[in-house]
């Protein structure tokens, strides 16, 4: 399924409508992990999403307006999560493993006139666009756990300040 295909299951199963409320959305999201048997969004990331809501609780969205939403929300873009979603650590390195086959035998193919020394350095070439690719993979992952650590710091900041007006209130 696409993640156009998966947003509108979710989406039908939450309403007739193209528009949603905001107050809806965590159903959404609920429905959409059913539908991929996995979490797309972790605890702080839901919590984030619910102060959100509640501070704009008449938001309407439509489903191009909820992908936009999501990614400006998570900074994280809503087609890849999905993906991300649907394949494990274990799919992803088998297609990292395929792709390198797939360019090394189109490679060979292409380029059989070539010298040894003119196929190694296009192969080293390729050995580091490849490895550039997993660093930068990396470097979205670690993204990803600042991010979540930034919303836990943003989560107990709320909670301070909301038991800082309440004590205030109380006096």
């Amino acid at each position: 399924m696409t993640s156009s295909q998966i947003l509108n299951e979710a989406w039908s199963y939450i309403s007739t409508s193209s528009v949603i409320s905001i107050t809806d959305v965590p159903n959404l999201i609920e429905r959409i992990e059913a539908i991929l048997h996995k979490d797309i969004l972790s605890n702080e990331y839901k919590e984030f999403l619910i102060d959100f809501m509640l501070q704009y609780p008449e938001l309407k969205l439509t489903k191009y307006q909820f992908r936009e939403l999501f990614s400006r929300l998570f900074m994280l873009d809503f087609d890849t999560v999905l993906k991300e979603a649907k394949y494990d650590k274990l799919n992803l390195a088998k297609d990292t493993t395929e792709t390198i086959q797939s360019e090394l035998t189109s490679i060979l193919k292409t380029n059989s006139k070539l010298s040894i020394s003119e196929l190694r350095e296009k192969l080293m070439n390729q050995k580091s666009m490849l490895q550039r690719q997993l660093l930068k993979r990396q470097s979205l992952q670690n993204e990803n756990l600042i991010q979540k650590k930034l919303i836990k710091i943003y989560s107990e900041l709320q909670k301070l300040a909301v038991n800082k007006s309440s004590n205030y209130k109380n006096c």
